[in-house]
């Protein structure tokens, strides 16, 4: 493996990732986005205990530039091999992404969901919490495609994605879940 990129969120999916570095699973670790002082505060919380080296990505604000920064990466270094970190729910959509910024490379992508909300194998066992996180992945998977295919015509990287466009905020309010976090309901 030559890099480990973790789609930052939840705590979990950093922790997963600076645990597959520290482990030696590759030389390189990614956090997408991290700040620099972020970074020195994971060396210090999680203990680090192995040499690898941080490849600096501070600019995503959206699941589609988390993808597109990190090939930018993988393209530089002339990578072939990442281990993709994220959650459960949102690896099909940050998978697919990144597997759409690398086409025409032969780089290999392994997915590494951290099950930080684990879903049973039957649907039907779904809590309807995990049913709303799985619907709005798929929503949100058509917001990331339109903001691909945008930066696609454009060339342009848009602050906060599609987020802020009027149009596309309104579809949004009307076509997510509200889903609290997990701070706010206590765990």
């Amino acid at each position: 493996m030559d890099l480990v990129a973790v789609f930052n969120g939840d705590k979990g999916r950093v922790e997963k990732g600076f645990t597959l570095a520290n482990d030696q699973v590759a030389p390189f670790l990614v956090i997408s986005p991290a700040s620099t002082n972020y970074l020195e505060r994971l060396d210090q919380e999680l203990r680090r205990d192995r040499q690898f080296q941080y490849l600096p990505e501070n600019q995503a604000d959206t699941t589609f530039q988390n993808a597109l920064f990190v090939s930018r990466i993988i393209r530089r270094y002339h990578f072939h091999s990442v281990v993709l970190v994220t959650d459960n729910y949102h690896m099909p959509r940050a998978y697919i992404l990144l597997r759409l910024q690398l086409a025409g490379t032969d780089t290999k992508i392994f997915a590494c969901p951290v099950e930080t909300r684990p879903l049973a194998t039957n649907p039907f066992m779904w809590s309807t919490l995990q049913k709303k996180r799985i619907y709005n992945e798929m929503a949100e998977f058509w917001g990331s495609a339109l903001e691909m295919l945008k930066y696609r015509f454009s060339g342009e990287v848009s602050e906060n994605g599609l987020k802020k466009n009027p149009v596309l905020s309104f579809f949004r309010g009307l076509l997510l879940f509200k889903i609290e976090s997990e701070r706010a309901r206590g765990r």
